[in-house]
């Protein structure tokens, strides 16, 4: 049985500001690095890429639009759940493999696009950047109580993100 949809926008921007900063983020490797293990330990990605783009703007992340969260719960997690359960090493599958992950990017992208569409009138905060990010990392945190490794990882994270923030060394 399939819930009743929430509304989706007319119109989407999937290259949106947001997305330009998740592909910058990930092509640093220790944030692809990190942010996935923050996955297999029950984060989102989408989550921990929409709070340091927000702090990089100088917006406190907030709660996610109940679009948002629909969308993550039953397009993006089931793809990721069948992607995962395809076996990695078998040679027939991989080609079936290859199509689920490229449609679960797909449903990433279209969820930045959601967020962002939904995050536009966000009002700018007065901290400063590299704070906000560690602290809009943390409001993104699933409810479980942070261990010292996920600790450690969020600080690395606030680092990398903050060079790619106005502040930090470099731009997206």
């Amino acid at each position: 049985m399939t819930a009743q949809w929430t509304p989706l926008p007319a119109t989407l921007e999937p290259d949106n500001p947001l997305w330009r900063f998740a592909l910058a983020a990930w092509t640093i490797p220790a944030v692809e690095q990190h942010c996935l293990a923050l996955q297999g330990r029950g984060w989102s990605v989408t989550r921990l890429l929409t709070a340091a783009w927000q702090a990089s703007l100088g917006q406190a992340f907030t709660s996610e639009s109940a679009v948002v969260l629909q969308w993550r719960t039953e397009v993006t997690a089931p793809l990721r759940q069948l992607r995962k359960q395809l076996p990695r090493e078998h040679s027939t599958i991989a080609s079936l493999r290859s199509k689920v992950a490229s449609a679960e990017l797909e449903a990433e992208r279209m969820e930045l696009a959601l967020v962002f569409h939904h995050t536009l009138a966000t009002t700018a905060s007065a901290a400063p950047t590299e704070q906000l990010i560690r602290d809009n990392l943390r409001k993104a945190a699933p409810p479980e109580p942070q261990d010292t490794e996920t600790e450690r990882r969020l600080a690395e994270l606030s680092r990398h993100f903050f060079r790619l923030s106005p502040n930090g060394a470099s731009r997206p």
